[in-house]
């Protein structure tokens, strides 16, 4: 299949999941303030109580479940809400978005929803499966607004993606945001101007380009998103 017979594909694919967006979405206005605090579950307070993020991780005891407890545990930000992410250890690539989105966490998983679909849509597009890739986030729970670059929220949670990526191993970063992106790049620029460049973070080479939900919101940006997987594509050899 030629690049542009994979396009026109995904093109067609991600029609449907768009006009599905677009009808959600006009439910969502429709729901009040209080039906949206559902999506997060709640805790009993006298376990929200101020139990901090370690300042420091070590690494020499540290495993992937002890890091998913101490992920847990946090309450550095929010009492609730926290993900991990899922998938297998030493993958071709581990994709990283900004943060879970509101039926992230309602579904307790990451890339879930029409978002999920289409980002199954679009790694499909060059030879990968979900089930192949590792998935997680930079901020473990859902903010609103998002956190800014180098705010508190961003550095506690940049402890624990470090952590995460030397112990899965991924062969590849792929970022999905411009928060992630500044982070891989530190420095506070915009997506624009970060997008399309590969640059080694924490020891593995790094990718960052545009969030399902911003393409799905600006369906212009598809061309560029795709752009940057082809670039993903040549470098894992798919």
């Amino acid at each position: 299949m030629t690049d542009e017979q994979a396009l026109r594909r995904i093109y067609s694919l991600t029609e449907d999941l768009e006009n599905s967006l677009r009808y959600d979405q006009g439910m969502m206005l429709r729901k009040s303030r209080a039906q949206e605090v559902q999506f997060i579950e709640s805790e009993p307070k006298a376990q929200a109580a101020a139990v901090q993020a370690p300042a420091r991780l070590d690494m020499a005891s540290m495993n992937l479940e002890s890091l998913k407890a101490c992920i847990s545990d946090c309450r550095q930000c929010q009492p609730n809400g926290r993900l991990f992410g899922q998938g297998p250890v030493k993958p071709k690539v581990m994709f990283i978005l900004d943060q879970p989105s509101q039926s992230d966490v309602k579904a307790k998983a990451l890339f879930s929803g029409l978002e999920g679909a289409f980002f199954d849509k679009w790694i499909a597009a060059i030879s990968l499966r979900r089930e192949d890739v590792f998935l997680t986030s930079l901020l473990r729970c859902h903010h609103d607004p998002i956190a800014k670059y180098a705010s508190p929220e961003v550095i506690n949670c940049q402890a624990f993606l470090k952590t995460q990526i030397a112990l899965v191993q991924p062969a590849f970063i792929f970022g999905l945001g411009e928060l992630t992106a500044q982070v891989f790049f530190k420095r506070p620029d915009s997506l624009e101007t970060l997008r399309g460049r590969i640059k080694p973070a924490f020891g593995v080479p790094v990718l960052c380009s545009y969030s399902m939900a911003q393409v799905l919101s600006d369906p212009a940006k598809k061309p560029l998103i795709w752009a940057d997987l082809k670039t993903l594509r040549s470098n894992l050899e798919l």
